[in-house]
């Protein structure tokens, strides 16, 4: 069984149980060991609101164990791709923890348009 999401498997066993033999709407995850399977997300931006006249605070969650880059871009440019291009520039390094978290991040509105993302390396 692959998981195609995860962030670290341990050598283990592990055994899946399908939906239809459940009986559930899920598929079931029987671990066979004492191994952990540690799932990581992919880094998003939960939402971003205004605060006051000149601020916005954005919200992330973050995984243990990796480090987070929030970056924005002010002057996009729609490439042929469809997707903003331009000069990102790093708001904010958010070190590796061994615990997980969750950020709100203030930054000033100083352009009537920005764009931001979340980055993290493994």
């Amino acid at each position: 069984m692959q998981f195609a999401s995860s962030k670290s498997v341990r050598s283990g066993r592990a055994a899946g149980v399908g939906a239809e033999a459940a009986g559930l709407g899920c598929l079931i995850l029987m671990l066979l060991s004492a191994d952990v399977i540690v799932w990581a997300a992919e880094p998003r931006v939960d939402h971003i609101e205004r605060l006051g006249t000149n601020q916005v605070t954005i919200h992330f969650d973050t995984d243990a164990n990796r480090t987070y880059i929030l970056q924005y871009l002010d002057d996009a440019v729609v490439g042929t791709n469809g997707m903003p291009s331009g000069r990102w520039s790093n708001l904010a390094v958010i070190p590796a923890t061994p615990f997980n978290n969750h950020y709100v991040w203030p930054d000033q509105a100083t352009s009537s348009f920005r764009i931001y993302r979340l980055a993290a390396t493994p």
